[in-house]
């Protein structure tokens, strides 16, 4: 094997020196071929404006590996209409949420994270902790994706990812050195803390230059963030959203839809070598080692978005074949004999949900079983479906809820349309709840894709989880006008209190927002925008939950229930901590506010804004007769769900 052959093979292949002693054969000077090989990649480097540890520049060689990546990418900005921002684009779907911690070495399932997310709860721990802070981060990032990608961005989007973390903040790093576990005791050096505000003026001044191409961009700001280390804490993950960030800013809109985390925890060594590569002084600030794989990657994630797409109009394409072969008649009703006429007519009407008879017409019962037509009640119209007994339309939300399932089984992908013709078929049956036990064996999906969907379909308020168990219901839309009537008399009385009363502004807020909404049945985010109080409605809905008054759907989203009753699953930590401290301080035996300013060591206004609020969640009884005496309603043996750890 001749030198020319050899060094051939390394123009191709970019590997750094201690991967090249097993590519040689014996009788090649190692020291010597290496020297060669680094002259001929000095020689058609580029130097960055951005300096490394020993003060010299970054380098790094556009190899055909990286060239032929960038035109995968190229072209999918060329072929797609996403590349035209049509409103806000997406930055990063929700698995980047869970696995961006993921490939980190957070010991959470994606299961338990979904499960977190939608239980609304304040984190308990830093893996809990860190799920908010990425979903945050991305919020505040597609937020601002116009805002120049400059020292003040970069920050904020550090504060945001380690908010609540040890060493967390917008400070940069104060030691010289910091401890990264991918490194594996492997010695390496980083610029000195001293010099990282300089460095990070190179970076931002170098992400500003017009003549950069977008792509390198990305690039050297994600190796860079590698490199320096220029934070104490959360520097992989701001590395990952700042690459994207810059991608979508320049038109990559459809990167923005694509995990990056995902695809490196689905391989993770590529990724830690290519960082390892990058911070080892043999290979003398030399990123090429690094970008090369970064764009190899957005190639990679490229190629899997188009597969899916393809797969997607694959399946699309042979519904509709399905459905051409299909005969558009009209479902008939076989007439019925004088006999069946009479017992139908003495026959009580069938409740919504019931499962429908079979007609002698195929094509008619096919119709029924999709949805398309009701046979629950002969009696009724086509398509109509009928309330349950007793005149309460207040949950005749089966037409709604199968209206909402079919617009996702009409919408694009694989797993969220299947998953919604398995509830389909689960209504057929007269099912409200289910499992995911009960889905994942209708629909044939594992339970990654499972908890994925949920998701989704109760961020879009198709379903709702009941209590803190795997178990969910089909979303039961409130339809027509409802009146004082459709609700209990202790809820009417309990938010006419809220109004009259004289201890809070927030409550005569929460009970004369639901108050003037009873009618409708449901309150929502754009109700408080349109009051001027947008930015109270997080917390007064946080508490008119904990009261029983309201059940979350959606995020911006809550049905007004017909009767209150505390809902002491939805306490947080802080308020359970509370609790118990009191009970284990008082008992059962009455006390009072100075009693709790005395003993507790909390301020006046602290300890009466804590008694108020347990009295309103009836953990508390206020004897106002006995010049406001309080006196536990709960204890540790029969209500353990209100005390932490309460004996």
């Amino acid at each position: 094997m001749n030198k020319d052959t050899l060094l051939q093979y390394f123009d191709r292949h970019y590997i750094p020196r201690r991967d090249m002693l097993p590519r040689i054969p014996l009788g090649t000077n190692p020291d010597e071929f290496w020297k060669e090989i680094e002259s001929r990649r000095r020689a058609k480097s580029t130097t960055l404006p951005i300096h490394g540890p020993a003060g010299s520049p970054y380098w790094f060689v556009t190899t055909d590996r990286m060239v032929s990546a960038s035109e995968t990418i190229v072209e999918e900005l060329m072929a797609s209409d996403e590349s035209v921002f049509h409103g806000p684009p997406i930055l990063a779907p929700l698995e980047e949420v869970f696995y961006t911690s993921y490939v980190e070495g957070s010991p959470m399932t994606m299961q338990a994270a979904m499960e977190f997310l939608q239980s609304g709860e304040e984190p308990r721990d830093v893996e809990e902790q860190m799920i908010v802070n990425n979903r945050s981060a991305l919020s505040f990032a597609a937020s601002n994706l116009y805002h120049p990608v400059d020292e003040e961005l970069i920050r904020m989007l550090t504060l945001i990812l380690t908010q609540n973390m040890d060493g967390g903040g917008q400070d940069y790093r104060t030691s010289d050195w910091t401890e990264i576990p991918s490194m594996m005791g492997e010695p390496y050096e980083l610029p000195t803390a001293l010099s990282v505000p300089d460095r990070m003026k190179e970076l931002t001044a170098y992400l500003a230059d017009p003549l950069v191409h977008p792509l390198m961009k990305a690039a050297v700001a994600h190796a860079w963030i590698l490199a320096a280390r220029p934070f104490p804490e959360g520097n992989e993950r701001l590395a990952r959203l700042l690459s994207t960030v810059i991608l979508v800013r320049f038109g990559y809109t459809f990167l923005g839809e694509i995990s990056l985390s995902e695809l490196v925890a689905k391989n993770g060594y590529p990724y830690y070598n290519a960082i390892a590569n990058i911070l080892r002084k043999e290979n003398g600030g030399d990123l090429t080692y690094f970008l090369e794989y970064y764009l190899l990657l957005l190639a990679q994630a490229v190629d899997e978005r188009r597969q899916r797409k393809l797969n997607a109009e694959a399946e699309n394409l042979s519904m509709g074949l399905e459905m051409a072969r299909t005969p558009l008649i009209a479902p008939t009703v076989p007439e019925r004999s004088h006999s069946e006429q009479n017992a139908a007519e003495q026959s009580p009407p069938k409740r919504s949900g019931q499962k429908a008879k079979a007609s002698n017409d195929p094509v008619a019962d096919s119709l029924a079983a999709e949805g398309f037509v009701s046979l629950l009640d002969e009696g009724a119209s086509e398509g109509e479906i009928q309330p349950p007994e007793g005149g309460d339309n207040r949950w005749s939300g089966e037409r709604k809820a199968r209206e909402a399932l079919y617009t996702v089984i009409s919408g694009q992908g694989t797993s969220l349309p299947e998953f919604a013709k398995a509830l389909v078929r689960w209504l057929d049956a007269g099912q409200y709840t289910f499992t995911v036990k009960d889905i994942r064996a209708m629909a044939d999906l594992d339970a990654t894709k499972v908890n994925k969907v949920i998701f989704q379909l109760r961020e879009k308020g198709i379903i709702e989880t009941i209590g803190k168990t795997d178990a969910y219901a089909l979303y039961t839309f409130c339809c027509g006008e409802l009146s004082d009537s459709d609700y209990s008399t202790e809820m009417i009385r309990s938010l006419n209190d809220l109004v009259n009363g004289s201890q809070s502004m927030k409550d005569k807020r929460i009970g004369t927002m639901l108050l003037s909404h009873l009618n409708r049945g449901h309150i929502t985010l754009q109700d408080y925008e349109e009051a001027g109080d947008e930015s109270r409605w997080a917390e007064d809905m946080k508490l008119a939950e904990q009261m029983g008054f309201v059940r979350r759907i959606a995020k911006d989203r809550c049905l007004i229930l017909g009767d209150a009753q505390p809902c002491f699953e939805m306490l947080d930590t802080g308020q359970k901590r509370r609790a118990k401290l009191m009970y284990e301080t008082f008992g059962d035996e009455t006390f009072s506010l100075e009693m709790v300013v005395a003993t507790l060591d909390y301020s006046s206004s602290t300890a009466s804004a804590y008694l108020h609020q347990f009295t309103l969640l009836r953990i508390l009884d206020c004897r106002k007769e006995d010049v406001n005496l309080y006196q536990f309603l709960v204890n540790p043996r029969e209500h353990p769900e209100v005390f932490e750890d309460a004996a």
